[in-house]
């Protein structure tokens, strides 16, 4: 039997109310954690303690500054030990799991399962150098199970994630925003962006169809501010991201 469907029909959008983009340092994966086993790994491979000690310092000094670190890395030792170093720790199995809950946001994969569990479709949206940001991107999704599919995710050249999804998805005062079909695996007509960040100044947007919630996972966070965890527990429980942020 023929099917009747033409071959090249466009497929139908979704319309959701919203998306929740997610960021990735310090939001879901806990990055100075990240740096310090690519360090501890360069030790490993036979770099001199003296040359990691004077590196990690170097870093650290790079605190609150555009740092690309792996460019740091190529330069410093050289792109073929950075390669070799990166796959012994995404091949290293019982390691990742001995410190996953390390390297994670305490809550990161939980608010994935709520969201999912919601219905409400998610994508990672991170800023920075390309190489190093794919690297933590391959290492969050075998961290939360999804090594094989990989998690949907983009990386932008913008700091401000809320201008980047006005700038991107929304146009003029159309009621949807347009989520293209390449970064969901379908077309999706948004109502609401929710951006999760750990910075104030990636949340700023004109535009009332993107919000932000501010996350911080320190040890002494700001009062009034939520952590990862929390943001799950209140997504388990019903609420959705777009109302935390109207708070």
């Amino acid at each position: 039997m023929t099917d009747p469907t033409p071959i090249n029909r466009e497929l139908e959008p979704r319309i959701v109310d919203e998306l929740a983009v997610l960021d990735l340092d310090r939001t879901l994966i806990n990055t100075s954690k990240i740096t310090e086993l690519v360090f501890s790994f360069l030790a490993k491979s036979g770099v001199e303690p003296g040359r990691i000690y004077e590196a990690m310092e170097y870093v650290e000094a790079q605190s609150g500054n555009s740092f690309f670190l792996f460019d740091y890395i190529e330069a410093e030792f050289s792109k073929e030990l950075l390669e070799a170093v990166k796959d012994k720790i995404i091949n290293d199995d019982a390691m990742l799991d001995e410190i996953r809950q390390d390297l994670l946001c305490t809550g990161a994969d939980q608010l994935i399962y709520a969201l999912e569990g919601q219905g409400t479709p998610w994508v990672i949206v991170t800023y920075g150098e390309k190489n190093y940001q794919e690297f933590k991107l391959a290492l969050f999704s075998k961290l939360i199970g999804r090594e094989a599919q990989g998690v949907p995710s983009i990386i932008t050249d913008t700091k401000n994630k809320s201008e980047w999804a006005t700038n991107e998805w929304f146009s003029g005062d159309d009621e949807f925003g347009e989520v293209p079909a390449e970064v969901m695996g379908e077309l999706l007509l948004v109502r609401t962006v929710t951006i999760v960040d750990d910075k104030t100044s990636n949340l700023q947007s004109p535009d009332g169809r993107v919000v932000g919630v501010l996350v911080d996972n320190s040890i002494n966070p700001a009062s009034g501010v939520v952590s990862t965890a929390e943001l799950a527990d209140a997504v388990n429980s019903g609420v959705r991201l777009a109302e935390i942020a109207h708070l």
